[in-house]
């Protein structure tokens, strides 16, 4: 995968978070750290109420539930969001930003880069790769071309 020089990577997943630097050439990919982030987030029961509830009917003895309160999601996607909000601030003269992100991830960080950075020139991967250090990504990486 070519990766131009001076490119930013930011590879990202529910609970971890790494920012990268190119410093190598376009084929010849070394990756410098930039930025490390981890996600302390206990379990949805934790978070919020155990049990969503249930609503009664005006007429007769029908009940319905209320949704749930995915208080653990919410948290990981409000997560991953400040960590393209970060990386698009660090990779403001960048040629490039490399998002690197598994499926779900991806479509929460499409969904706010659309309404918050509608301009941004971005390359995907969609793959969870967050929690490789720094040679190992690049090893993954040259394996994409």
């Amino acid at each position: 995968m070519l990766v131009p020089h001076g490119a930013y990577v930011l590879a990202v997943d529910g609970g971890r978070m790494h920012l990268f630097r190119n410093r190598g050439l376009d084929r010849e990919i070394r990756l410098e750290p930039l930025a490390e982030r981890h996600l302390s987030n206990p379990a949805t029961h934790v978070l919020s109420e155990p049990q969503p509830g249930r609503a009664f009917q005006s007429l007769g003895a029908a009940r319905s539930a209320y949704e749930g309160n995915d208080a653990h999601q919410r948290r990981e996607d409000a997560f991953c969001e400040q960590a393209l909000d970060d990386a698009v601030a660090a990779a403001a003269e960048a040629p490039e930003l490399v998002l690197i992100a598994p499926p779900h991830v991806m479509g929460v960080l499409r969904k706010h880069r659309e309404h918050r950075h509608p301009s941004l020139s971005v390359r995907e991967i969609v793959k969870d790769l967050a929690a490789f250090p720094a040679d190992e990504l690049t090893e993954r990486l040259r394996a994409l071309r």
